[in-house]
């Protein structure tokens, strides 16, 4: 990660002074022109990567704020200047919540249907509330989470600091088929392999004699892994929780995985969507046979051409918007 510093002098007493005041978080400091930048390295592992996407995407926006602490993630120390402190935090939880979902206790109802139904509605749940309701930027991953809250309308003071940044986590390269050094055939990315909900479709995909393997608990070097399967199959963890994973299906488009997913509410947000392969969970296995057997036609079929390359350029300019929106916010906080 490239950053702008200043001496090494006086980095090395900012990490001497902050390390010494919270021994329980190595932070890394950057000095940013006159602004001083702490973020966590080592933050939640399961969302690190995007999180550090988001530390490199702000740090390399210019012109950076004037004068000023930053604080990305939900940490808490004291910086050796006077300069006002802005916190910056993420919202990484699935916000699409179905009525008695876990953890869903006092979610308000929202206005996104569930399915077809006129009569049911996704809760809107947000975890560490209170958390983020005091943070000065929220980022999110999910383009439905931020559809979901702004469109209840009950979370106005938050819907005012919430900003998304497509996971672009890695170098998409076009027009690329190297099937042959993809020795991972069919994988899941189970974190939990015996939540209900996942046993039963493993269960279901086993009877129709098709084997994924599932790769878990691996949360570093995960695009060596994407650069090597050839499919990835996604379904949610539970029949309740319906955010879509964009953490994982997004970058491993990007290393040139097909992707087979469950459809997800709000997916006609998601500008890379036509670039998936959807289906009903019931549905899931004949498609997945299909693809299997005619892997070619499909690897072809969404990344031959310029279509998938032209809307990750879109993608990142969006991101590059994004950017600037929140430094312009920053900087509007400041004055």
């Amino acid at each position: 990660m490239k950053f702008h510093r200043k001496t090494v002098t006086i980095a090395l007493h900012l990490q001497s002074f902050i390390r010494n005041s919270f021994r329980r978080k190595q932070l890394h400091i950057t000095l940013l022109n006159n602004a001083v930048l702490a973020y966590y390295p080592e933050y939640n592992k399961t969302v690190r990567d995007y999180y550090l996407y988001c530390v490199n995407k702000l740090s390399s926006t210019i012109p950076f704020p004037d004068r000023c602490n930053i604080i990305f993630g939900p940490f808490k120390w004291t910086f050796p200047n006077n300069y006002k402190t802005i916190r910056i935090l993420l919202q990484h939880e699935h916000t699409l919540v179905k009525s008695g979902g876990r953890h869903s206790d006092g979610a308000l109802k929202g206005v996104i249907p569930v399915g077809h139904s006129n009569d049911e509605t996704y809760l809107v749940r947000i975890a560490d509330y209170k958390e983020l309701i005091h943070g000065d930027i929220v980022i999110d991953y999910s383009k439905a989470n931020i559809v979901n809250i702004i469109s209840s309308g009950y979370f106005n003071i938050l819907s005012k600091k919430l900003f998304h940044f497509w996971p672009l986590l890695y170098q998409y390269n076009s027009g690329y088929n190297n099937s042959q050094q993809r020795d991972l055939s069919l994988i899941t990315m189970f974190g939990n392999p015996d939540e209900p909900y996942r046993k039963i479709f493993i269960s279901t995909l086993n009877s129709y004699g098709i084997y994924p393997e599932n790769i878990n608990r691996s949360f570093n070097n995960v695009e060596s892994i994407y650069r090597r399967t050839k499919i990835l199959i996604n379904i949610r963890q539970t029949n309740t929780h319906h955010t879509l994973e964009e953490l994982r299906i997004l970058p491993a488009l990007l290393c040139g995985t097909i992707v087979i997913s469950e459809t997800a509410p709000l997916k006609e947000t998601l500008l890379y969507n036509e670039y998936i392969l959807w289906a009903a969970l019931e549905d899931l296995p004949c498609l997945i046979m299909d693809v299997v057997n005619n892997y070619e036609y499909y690897f072809n079929k969404i990344f031959g051409g310029k279509k998938l390359s032209e809307t990750v350029d879109v993608l990142s300019i969006q991101n590059n918007i994004t950017a600037a929106n929140i430094i312009y916010a920053i900087n509007d906080l400041l004055h």
